[in-house]
This record gives structure tokens, C-alpha cells and sequence, in this order.
């Protein structure tokens, strides 16, 4: 649902942008305070239409979250980015982002047998 969304990806709608392209969206991007270290702050997701990907819209959201913490006092921005999604990996590496650790995430279906 539309509040769904909203309140999981646009928690900060200070720090949240999106792009249009003759009125209608066509990608977002934005930051989640860090409640831990105020000087902190996540990216939350960004997002492109499949349309209009690879045509540096993704970089320009992510270069107005940086410009908005910057001005905003935050000192660093984090992200984390699935295997398999290279296009973002390799925007994350163009704005200057490097790898600092690996997550792996296990599961299992319940109930337990």
C-alpha cells in the first residue's frame, strides 16, 4: 500500500527526493536518520523505472541525498546493496562508497521439523 511504502522508505521526508520526467516519477532516493550517531544517516532505497535506468538518474538522487546531509551536518552515509544488483554496486562505487564488510543472511521455513 501507498502508506506501506511510505512509512518503510520515506521515514525522513526532509532528506527524500524524487525525479520527473513530464510530471510523473520516475525514480526516488532518500536517508534514515541513524538514532544511534546523529552525525550518521542510511540510504534508504533508491529506486529507478525500469524506462529510465541508465541515464544517470540514480546517481543524481544519490548526489542530492549526499548534498542534503552535508548541509544538514551529517558526517557519513551508509548503504547496503543485494549480490546481483550491480547497476546500484556500481553507482555506489562511482559517488566514492568501498566495501567495509559482507553480510550473509540465512533462513529457514518454519515450522521446524
Amino acid at each position: 500500500s501507498a502508506e506501506d511504502w511510505e512509512r518503510r522508505w520515506l521515514p525522513w521526508r526532509e532528506a527524500s527526493f524524487v525525479a520527473l520526467a513530464d510530471g510523473v516519477i520516475v525514480g526516488c532516493a532518500g536517508l534514515i536518520e541513524d538514532g544511534d550517531q546523529p552525525a550518521r544517516a542510511e540510504h534508504s532505497l533508491t529506486a529507478v523505472r525500469r524506462d529510465w535506468r541508465r541515464r544517470g538518474v540514480a546517481t543524481a538522487l544519490k548526489q542530492a541525498t549526499i548534498a542534503w546531509a552535508a548541509m544538514h551536518g551529517i558526517r557519513q552515509l551508509y548503504t547496503w546493496t543485494q549480490n546481483g544488483n550491480e547497476g546500484m554496486r556500481s553507482v555506489n562505487h562511482s559517488l566514492g562508497y568501498v566495501v567495509r564488510n559482507t553480510s550473509i543472511t540465512v533462513a529457514r521455513d518454519l515450522p521446524l521439523a
